[in-house]
């Protein structure tokens, strides 16, 4: 025991990329079923409970981080309700993990203390690389795993394209003998990329090699009913859902030839975005597309149903039951689904009022209507509105008799079927000890009068089934909401295996009006996430394990022909310059704070650039490196050069004896001021130098 304790902490210490350390802690085997619903706060909270002598924080040494990740008993490898505990098929976060500050000393407490109860059979897993054979291999597994994230980078192999991420997670399953792909966390970015490139049967494609982001979304398996776009601001996550959303329709539904041109190309300009816009706009009119904003303070009463207060015309309070968005868009989907289910079935309602027309036609030209033998039909009965009630019998009949819509549309149609062979089968109306209805023989001849008029008439009655529909819900940042406060019961059924018209589908009961609910499988789910929001928390679990994610990053193709061209022959090249500046933000950030492509879509003059820069770009670095004027100055390339007219961001060096006097504490040092220098703003060599900074004297 005592070496392989001695083995974890060289584990943990012996390199310095290793972000992500598998400690599997016998803790978690205490009380399983409780911890491993613990949220990550609330896991750290426990551990330091747990171990009070981890809360002695002294700082003897260089603090490492460590990430503490779910059960590693190998006996239990295999057991089926931990293998989403212990393999992780989500590209973002594993379902169970806790992110701890420890420093070396602290690592060696903590094992000592839990030294006596860490099972025997605990083992070191040390994660096998994946080899190259391993990615080749991977390329068998491919398709088998269509959820698994999507990538702007991609390989390709013996003249197939596949995503190198996926490619990255199916190996490190093989390469491991586990039964489900899994994330390798601990390898540095790149990785995987160099281990490709040494051998000549990959290729390594990116966005680099003219890999056009929209092709990229148009190959996603068009089947996965939810889907994620996700990225830095500006790279045109909200507007996509617009060409996603049309996409999904035009599976079932003519968008006409204009519109699936559009679709259908590389590239989209202003004018084709607008005759989007519009389709967009009618099909959410039509209420097949709805589209939502998730907020801090958005609810499960917003989204789903829940109580809405009212005041009526006498100033009273009244509280009723509404649906939510989610519901609203559900019903229609479902309505739609079940319709498109059915049989051709008959139109009894208009059958019936239209046979009402044609007797009272006969009756009002003084001809009788025999219905049999000598009986008669001598009215036909409407209320008020016009609308057939019953028809009155005479003749032959001792006493007048009514014969009601009601029962004629209860068993019209069974009749019509041949479900209902004699007067017998027509039942009281209430319940009796009579076997049949006292008109019975009444109703029977009534039926097989309508049912020759129908046989003339047979088309105008035939009630096609509905053609199947999809509609779409479109959640707009749908991070900043609470998940599991807004979903609730419900997050199991988004699953397209749950969903109605599927093998396992679910059903469940809403809480207020105790109705049965379920979600269809002509419902789509199209989600935006902005990676750089700073104010959210990671993104809950069960929703990334129900979603495919598709990553979008600025695309410089779009920009490929914007050129601002001034006098002097000085030209600013916005693709160049958007791309200069995302790399810089990358090494110093990283890679989910780049600047969108959208912010220069736009851009068709000077005039526009300088508005952006001062009121978007400038703000936005702003807000990503917390007012680190230095770091700003670094993406402006403003360091590179000595001119102070062509510096975004100016240097003034403050002596602070002009300040306070020579009597100074030692305590004060001299401070550098940093000023926004607007007449930047207006030199065309301000731009340029971003990129070229050589091309500035």
């Amino acid at each position: 025991m005592e070496k392989k304790i001695e083995n974890l902490v060289k584990f943990i210490t012996e390199k310095e990329h290793r972000k992500n350390i598998l400690l599997y802690l016998s803790w978690v085997l205490r009380d399983y079923e409780k911890r491993k619903k613990l949220g990550l706060s609330e896991l750290l909270q426990q551990i330091k409970k747990d171990f009070p002598e981890l809360n002695d924080n002294k700082k003897t040494d260089k603090v490492k981080w460590v990430f503490i990740e779910g059960i590693k008993d190998y006996s239990e490898w295999q057991t089926e309700d931990l293998r989403k505990i212990v393999q992780h098929t989500d590209v973002r976060k594993p379902d169970f993990t806790v992110e701890v500050q420890l420093n070396k000393s602290e690592i060696e407490k903590l094992l000592e203390v839990l030294q006596e109860e860490v099972p025997e059979n605990f083992r070191i897993w040390e994660i096998n690389e994946p080899k190259v054979d391993d990615f080749k291999e991977a390329t068998k597994y491919y398709h088998k795993y269509k959820n698994l994230p999507d990538s702007l980078k991609k390989v390709k192999y013996k003249n197939e394209i596949y995503d190198l991420r996926k490619l990255e997670l199916i190996a490190t399953m093989l390469a491991n003998k586990l039964d489900a792909p899994a994330i390798p966390y601990y390898f540095e970015s790149g990785h995987f990329t160099k281990i490709l490139e040494s051998d000549q049967e990959f290729e390594i494609i990116n966005e680099e090699n003219n890999m056009n982001q929209a092709n990229i979304i148009n190959n996603i398996d068009k089947e996965a009913l939810n889907k994620i776009l996700y990225g830095p601001p500006g790279t045109g996550k909200t507007y996509k859902t617009i060409e996603m959303a049309l996409k999904i329709i035009g599976e079932k539904e003519d968008l006409g030839n204009e519109i699936n041109d559009i679709l259908n190309k590389e590239k989209i300009d202003y004018t084709d975005r607008e005759k989007l816009r519009e389709k967009f706009k009618e099909f959410k009119e039509k209420g097949q597309i709805e589209f939502i904003t998730f907020h801090q303070s958005y609810s499960y009463e917003d989204f789903i149903e829940g109580l809405k207060a009212e005041t009526d015309d006498n100033g009273q309070i009244n509280y009723k039951v509404k649906d939510g968005i989610f519901k609203i868009v559900t019903i229609k989907a479902k309505e739609n689904f079940e319709n498109s289910k059915k049989e051709e079935t008959i139109n009894i309602e208009q059958l019936v009022s239209d046979f009402a027309d044609y007797i009272e036609d006969i009756l009002l030209n003084n001809q009788k209507f025999n219905l049999k033998g000598n009986v008669l039909i001598e009215s036909v009965n409407k209320n008020s509105d016009g609308d057939f009630i019953s028809f009155t019998i005479g003749g032959s009949v001792t006493s007048k008799q009514r014969l009601a819509k009601e029962i004629i549309m209860r068993d019209l149609l069974n009749f019509i079927k041949g479900k209902i062979k004699t007067p017998d089968d027509i039942k009281p109306r209430y319940e009796s000890k009579n076997k049949r209805h006292g008109n019975a023989i009444y109703y029977y001849a009534l039926f097989e009068k309508i049912k020759e008029f129908y046989e003339g008439n047979k088309i105008s009655y035939l009630k096609q089934s509905e053609d199947l529909k999809n509609y779409i819900l479109i959640i707009d940042e749908i991070n900043r909401g609470n998940i599991s406060k807004i979903f609730g019961e419900l997050i199991t059924l988004i699953e397209e295996d749950k969903r109605i018209g599927e093998k396992e589908e679910a059903i469940v009961k809403l809480p207020y009006l105790n109705e049965e609910f379920g979600v269809p499988n002509n419902l789509y789910i199209i989600g935006t996430m902005n990676t750089a929001d700073r104010s959210i928390a990671l993104l809950d679990t069960a929703l990334r394990r129900r979603f495919t994610f598709i990553e979008m990053m600025p695309d410089y193709s779009l920009l490929e022909d914007k050129k601002i061209s001034l006098q002097e022959n000085k030209e600013i090249d916005l693709s160049n310059l958007l791309k200069t500046m995302n790399k810089r933000i990358e090494y110093l950030y990283d890679r989910d704070h780049t600047i969108g492509h959208a912010y220069f879509l736009k851009i068709k003059s000077f005039e526009d650039l300088k508005f952006i820069f001062k009121n978007k770009i400038i703000p936005l670095l702003q807000e990503y490196f917390y007012d680190d004027w230095e770091k700003i100055r670094f993406i402006l390339a403003d360091n590179q050069v000595d001119n102070e007219d062509y510096q975004f961001i100016k240097i003034e060096n403050i002596k602070i004896q002009e300040l306070f006097g020579n009597n100074i504490p030692e305590l004060i040092d001299e401070k550098r001021i940093f000023t926004i220098n607007n007449e930047a703003f207006e030199q065309a060599e301000s731009y340029i130098k971003i990129y070229n900074p050589n091309k500035i004297v």
